[in-house]
C-alpha cells in the first residue's frame, strides 16, 4: 500500500475513534484507535526521519490515554498519555522552531498532570503541572491569538491552583489563581473561580500564620483583596457559573463586607 494511503488510513481509523468516544462509544472507539495505532507505528519505523508520522502517532497516543482514562483504566491511559510526551518531547528537541510541538507536548503533560490527580498523587501532578506551563507560555507568546493554546494554559494554572490547596501550599495556590485570571480565555469566569481559590487559601494561611499574629492579618487581607479584586471583575460579565458550594467556600469570609456585597448582589445562581 502506497505509504500517503497507509496515513490517510491511519488518521481515518483515528478520526472515528475520536467520534465513537466522544458518541461515548468506548469500547468501539478503543478498537478503531488500536487499529490506527499499529499502522502509524510502521510508518514511524518506516520512515523515522518524517516529523509528521512522528506527530500523528503521539498524537493517537493521547487519543487512546483519553479512551482509556474514560474506560477507568487510568494505569494504561498514564502509560500512553508517557508514551506521547516521549514522542513529543523528541520532536522539541530535533525542532525547537516548531511552536506546535511546545503546545502539544504541555497538553500531554497536563494529561499526565490529571492522571496523577485521579489517582491521589497530589506531589506528583504539581510537578507535571509546572512543567507543562513552560511549553504552553512558550507557545501562547508566539501565538496569543491561538486559543486552543489560551485555554489549555488556563486549566494547567487551574489545576496547578487545586493541587496546591490540596497540598497545603497556599502561597502557590494564589499565585496559579492569579495567572490564571490573567491568562483564561473566559475572562469573567476565571476571575470568578481565581476568587473561590483565593478564598480558599484563607483558612490555609490562617494555619499556618495564627490570625494573631501580625504577619497572619496581613496575609489574610491581601488574600481578602485579592478576592475583592477577582469578584469585582467577574461581576461584570454574563454568563459566569457560580459554584454550588460557594457559601462554604466564602463562609470564613463572611465578615468582610465588601466580599458579602458582591455576592449577595450578584444575580441569582
Amino acid at each position: 500500500m502506497r505509504t500517503v494511503y497507509r496515513s490517510d488510513l491511519a488518521a481515518a481509523h483515528r478520526n472515528l475513534g475520536n467520534l465513537l468516544w466522544s458518541q461515548g462509544k468506548t469500547d468501539q472507539a478503543l478498537i478503531e484507535t488500536t487499529q490506527a495505532l499499529d499502522i502509524l507505528r510502521q510508518l514511524v519505523s518506516d520512515f523515522p526521519q518524517r516529523p509528521a508520522y512522528q506527530k500523528i502517532l503521539a498524537d493517537t497516543h493521547n487519543s487512546l490515554g483519553s479512551v482509556l482514562a474514560s474506560h477507568g483504566k487510568l494505569e494504561e491511559a498514564q502509560t500512553n498519555y508517557v508514551t506521547a510526551r516521549e514522542l513529543f518531547q523528541h520532536l522539541v528537541d530535533d525542532h525547537s522552531d516548531v511552536i506546535e510541538y511546545q503546545q502539544l507536548l504541555g497538553i500531554t503533560i497536563g494529561n499526565l498532570g490529571w492522571v496523577s490527580t485521579e489517582l491521589q498523587d497530589w506531589s506528583g501532578a504539581r510537578k507535571l503541572y509546572e512543567q507543562a506551563i513552560p511549553h504552553l507560555r512558550k507557545a501562547h507568546q508566539a501565538n496569543p491569538k491561538n486559543n486552543v493554546c489560551l485555554r489549555a494554559l488556563g486549566n494547567q494554572f487551574q489545576s496547578l491552583a487545586e493541587t496546591a490547596i490540596r497540598l497545603g501550599d497556599h502561597a502557590a495556590a494564589a499565585e496559579a489563581a492569579s495567572s490564571m485570571a490573567e491568562t483564561g480565555r473566559d475572562r469573567g469566569q476565571d476571575c470568578y473561580y481565581a476568587a473561590c481559590f483565593l478564598a480558599r487559601c484563607v483558612p490555609i494561611a490562617e494555619s499556618d500564620l495564627p490570625d494573631a499574629n501580625e504577619l497572619g492579618r496581613a496575609l489574610r487581607q491581601r488574600y481578602v483583596q485579592l478576592v475583592v479584586e477577582m469578584l469585582r471583575t467577574a461581576v461584570k460579565y454574563e454568563g459566569v457559573r457560580r459554584l454550588p458550594n460557594e457559601n462554604e467556600i466564602f463562609e470564613l469570609l463572611q465578615q468582610e463586607p465588601e466580599v458579602v456585597r458582591l455576592l449577595s448582589n450578584w444575580p441569582a445562581r
